[in-house]
């Protein structure tokens, strides 16, 4: 640009030594001699200064894009110490989660040990004896008394209590009324408020309620008491103290269900009953079961208690015991 000036400024004089040829050539040639120092000087300033000008705004621009440099430098190493650690963290949980994965497993196959463990203490606890008479008797009613379960539960009883009493001897004494019948297209059988209905020898035998196994009773050993209308849990806790008793529920915990129904001559009332009628002697309890000397069975065993209590009800919260 500066050189530009001085040609344009030459070019310019020369016009005017051309235009001036009449003048004296030495004054001219001082004149344009002088004038074109004062040009180059002005033009050597002048690109002096733009040039410096350039050069300053040039610094200037390197210094601040070098303190940006600096600073996207100082950030990406920040940045850069953020991800590692972020990585670092990232592995730590992957580590974590390995270990967490070993340790589910182990704690579930420690869950399933506990469960079976569980399960195998809850059966052992419903079958461990809360309290129990111990050396209660037993005895198989099935081939000579198909029905009299229960002259054998008193037989039971009174044994327990050291009465010399044999079944024959229960059955001999016990009041009996008639078999079930037909007159004249008219059912009759006897009432078992009163009397065994038939014959607890007889597989057409029915059976009998509490009152007249309690006369029976008291004919080998007096002082039975009668504890009808005891709820189980009552009954119960009689059998705690030490007290077997007698009770009338279902035969092997079936479910009652209405079979017959017949007319007592006597005194005209209509007899309803029950199949699966059954009686035996309460002895002992678990959590979850009574223990029970059954005359069906001819052992000692344990029944639902929940079952249980609902033939107990149904049939009417029979029971009898001695102290």
């Amino acid at each position: 640009m500066c050189y530009v000036l001085v040609i344009l400024a030459s070019y310019s004089i020369g016009y005017y030594v051309k235009k001036k040829k009449e003048k004296d050539i030495k004054k001219i040639f001082l004149t344009v001699v002088s004038f074109l120092n004062i040009v180059f000087l002005g033009g050597i300033t002048f690109c002096y200064w733009s040039d410096y000008k350039s050069n300053s705004s040039i610094l200037e621009e390197n210094q601040f894009l070098k303190l940006e440099k600096e600073a996207l430098e100082e950030k990406t190493e920040k940045i850069q110490m953020s991800i590692n650690q972020f990585e670092d963290s990232i592995l730590n949980l992957e580590n974590q989660l390995v270990e967490l994965e070993k340790n589910k497993s182990s704690v579930k196959k420690e869950i399933t040990t506990l469960k079976k463990e569980y399960k195998r203490l809850a059966a052992k606890l419903q079958n461990t004896p809360l309290f129990q008479i111990a050396n209660f008797p037993t005895f198989d009613q099935k081939n000579h008394y198909p029905n009299g379960c229960e002259s054998i539960a008193l037989y039971l009883l009174l044994t327990y209590h050291g009465v010399h009493v044999t079944p024959d001897q229960i059955v001999a004494a016990l009041k009996k009324g008639e078999a079930v019948h037909t007159e004249n297209g008219i059912k009759y059988g006897g009432n078992p408020e009163i009397e065994f209905v038939g014959d607890p020898t007889s597989e057409s035998g029915y059976g009998v309620f509490e009152n007249p196994i309690i006369d029976v009773a008291n004919k080998f050993k007096s002082g039975i008491i009668k504890a009808t209308g005891k709820t189980l849990d009552e009954i119960l806790e009689i059998v705690k103290s030490g007290k077997p008793v007698q009770v009338w529920a279902s035969s092997y915990q079936r479910t009652p269900t209405k079979c017959n129904t017949w007319t007592h001559k006597a005194s005209g009332k209509t007899i309803t009953w029950y199949c699966n009628f059954h009686s035996l002697v309460l002895i002992g309890a678990t959590t979850s079961k009574v223990i029970v000397s059954d005359s069906l069975t001819g052992t000692i065993v344990n029944y639902d208690k929940k079952k249980f209590e609902y033939a107990y009800d149904f049939y009417g919260r029979r029971a009898i015991y001695y102290e």
